[in-house]
């Protein structure tokens, strides 16, 4: 064989190799791409009816009632009165005041009395009629019913504006009423003592603001 054609072979030769390289080179890189994992397709490949939601959240805005407005609330302790003459609470002011001839009735919410059978409370002291009273009680409850329930008894009364204690009422009774000034209010009977003297009805009590 002259050298020409052994130098054309060895070219042809060189160049096969060459393209089987190349050829080797782009199949194990096609390979590689399919078999590693973790690699998220392009989205712009994925057609719209296929891609997810947008994970943008809306805005939903809270509407928040308003709470009633609360005119006073606390604690009072009442004795036991006697007679028309003792303590009587006067929820609108939030204390107790004492009857007599210097206070007017109209002031007074609550007064436990004793009768000849029982211990009694009424909405402060009558008209001198021992049934019309300034203030009136509206519902008696075993919870706590707050301002709307309170307020809608105002409407059909359900209670005696007498009340016997250990009867009608214990403690833990919630009783809905209206106060002399026409505030709705809620009290509840939180503990009683009659040990020697002391003759005392303990009363958590709260009044709304009346409306504007």
């Amino acid at each position: 064989m002259s050298g020409s054609n052994k130098q054309e072979k060895s070219l042809w030769s060189n160049a096969g190799k060459w393209l089987a390289g190349i050829a080797a080179t782009v199949i194990a890189g096609l390979l590689l791409s399919w078999l590693t994992p973790g690699q998220d397709p392009d989205p712009t490949s994925i057609p719209p009816t296929e891609r997810p939601p947008s994970a943008e959240a809306t805005d939903t805005p809270t509407v928040t009632e308003p709470k009633p407005a609360i005119w006073q609330e606390g604690t009072l302790t009442l004795p036991v009165s006697g007679s028309d003459s003792g303590q009587a609470a006067d929820l609108d002011a939030g204390n107790l005041l004492m009857l007599g001839t210097s206070v007017p009735v109209d002031d007074a919410d609550i007064l436990i009395r004793q009768s000849p059978h029982s211990i009694v409370i009424e909405p402060g002291l009558s008209r001198g009629d021992g049934i019309t009273f300034e203030a009136r009680f509206t519902e008696v409850n075993d919870a706590s019913v707050g301002q709307a329930e309170c307020t809608a008894a105002t409407i059909s009364s359900k209670a005696s504006n007498h009340l016997q204690l250990f009867s009608d009422i214990d403690v833990g009774s919630h009783i809905c009423m209206v106060t002399t000034q026409g505030r709705v209010a809620e009290f509840e009977i939180i503990n009683t003592n009659f040990s020697g003297s002391s003759n005392e009805v303990e009363i958590a009590f709260i009044v709304w603001a009346r409306d504007q």
